[in-house]
Parts: C-alpha cells; sequence; structure tokens
C-alpha cells in the first residue's frame, strides 16, 4: 500500500485539520438534528427525527452531551449502529435482488454524527476534491463528462494534428465495486493529509463490520445480521477517482 500511495498530493493544510477537528458546538448538533427530514423512517430504536425536534427542550441536554462524548472519545455506542435494511420492491412480484430497493434505516443518534461531519467536510471540499471530478460535488454534473468525451472524441477524428499527438482510453468501470480493505482506506485519507482525530471520528462512523442489520421485507422484520468482515468494503466507483487519477500520472 505504501508504494500504491508514493508520491500522493496532500491536499488537506494544517488549518483545515484545525477547523475539521475543533470542539464540537451546541449549534452545530442543533443544526444537524434540525436538518433531519421529520418524516424519514426510523431505526431499530423506532425514533423518528421528528420525536427529538418536537421534544427537543426535553431531550436536548442528553442529546448533547451523549455527541459530545462520541467526539471526545471516538467510540461510538454500538447501539447507534443497529441499523434496518429495508427492502423496497420496484414490481409488483419481485424474484430477483435487481427488483429490490435496499435502503438503510439508521438511528437519529447515528445521523446527527454523520451530519456533523458532512457539515464540516464540506466546505473544504473544492480545495480537496480534484476539479477534474464532475460527480458528488455541489454545482457540478456527471453529465459534463458526456459532453467533454464528445468533444475529445470528435477532435481526435477530426483534428490531424491532435490525433498524431494525443490519445484516449476507456476503462471498464463495469466491475467498479471491487473490495478495498479498510488499511487501505484508512491509508487514503492519511494520504491526503487529515489528522488522525478526523480520520478516526470517519473511522468510527464507517467501519462496516460494526454494523449490525436487521433484515426488513413488507416492513416485517425477519432476520438479523452482524457483519463479521474481513476488513474489507465494497467502494462506489467515484470513491476511487483520485486513486486511479494519481497510478496513472505515476
Amino acid at each position: 500500500m505504501d508504494l500504491v500511495l508514493e508520491g500522493f498530493q496532500t491536499r488537506v493544510t494544517e488549518a483545515m485539520n484545525e477547523d475539521l477537528t475543533q470542539k464540537i458546538t451546541e449549534q452545530e448538533i442543533y443544526n444537524a438534528v434540525f436538518s433531519i427530514n421529520a418524516e424519514s423512517a426510523p431505526g431499530p430504536d423506532g425514533f423518528t427525527a421528528a420525536f427529538f425536534q418536537t421534544h427537543w427542550n426535553l431531550v436536548k441536554n442528553q442529546i448533547m452531551a451523549d455527541i459530545m462524548d462520541f467526539f471526545d472519545t471516538g467510540i461510538l455506542p454500538e447501539e447507534w449502529n443497529h441499523t434496518h435494511l429495508c427492502l423496497i420492491p420496484k414490481i409488483p412480484n419481485p424474484e430477483r435482488m435487481s427488483d429490490i430497493r435496499p435502503i438503510s434505516l439508521c438511528s437519529v443518534l447515528y445521523k446527527i454524527v454523520s451530519k456533523i461531519l458532512s457539515a464540516r467536510l464540506k466546505k473544504h471540499l473544492p480545495a480537496i476534491v480534484s476539479p477534474t471530478q464532475s460527480a458528488f460535488v455541489a454545482e457540478r454534473l456527471a453529465s459534463d463528462n458526456i459532453l467533454l468525451a464528445h468533444e475529445i472524441i470528435h477532435n481526435l477524428r477530426t483534428n490531424d494534428k491532435i490525433s498524431r499527438e494525443f490519445m484516449m482510453f476507456k476503462t471498464d468501470m463495469s466491475k467498479a465495486y471491487d473490495r478495498v480493505e479498510w488499511p487501505f482506506l484508512q491509508g487514503i485519507l492519511k494520504a491526503l493529509g487529515f489528522s488522525s482525530q478526523w480520520i478516526g471520528w470517519l473511522m468510527a462512523v464507517s467501519l462496516l463490520f460494526l454494523i449490525q442489520y436487521w433484515l426488513m421485507v413488507n416492513l416485517m422484520v425477519i432476520s438479523y445480521h452482524k457483519e463479521v468482515s474481513d476488513r474489507e468494503i465494497r467502494y462506489h466507483r467515484f470513491c476511487l477517482s483520485s486513486v486511479l487519477k494519481h497510478l496513472l500520472i505515476s
């Protein structure tokens, strides 16, 4: 892994890390709680965001203490990671997994932590994410790549000078969900320059093998599963884009 990440460009500055890891404020927790859709389906504990928002004066002190305790210790309570995996049919009589859309129903406390982390990271993304990545970044569209590819191919076909000096190749992303080990993910975050405290927070809320699932079909819980992982996860294709660019440039 060290060889793969050798020469990886650091993009997170010390000032960014200080901002990302500064003490959590009550206002951040409040904003996170009230940014959650009140009508979202509840997790295994049965509580929706509407409950916390409606009875905020009653639960405020306990929620504040619990959330701040996580950011102080970096330890996520096990019950916060309990998740209902709900299978929603796309057609009246589904027969294959492709006929079903799975969604994860997480606890509100887990969502609050995730909201805080994402809100802090969001303002630094323009300086971290490559300007050539057009997906999963605000005010950028993946469809822009289609127009760009069309123009490149057109110039390669019609301009003799460009066709002699440049080339274009297409990578097959159909097998994009290859397995990536957790140490590799940690290595990428470290190579980008994120502090160990920030990486610890992210890994605490992201470690798949700590999540406990209850499978739901037709709104009924039918099975329980605790992920016992070999430290491998399935990655979305765009998560590896910066690594692929680094390897190609190297």
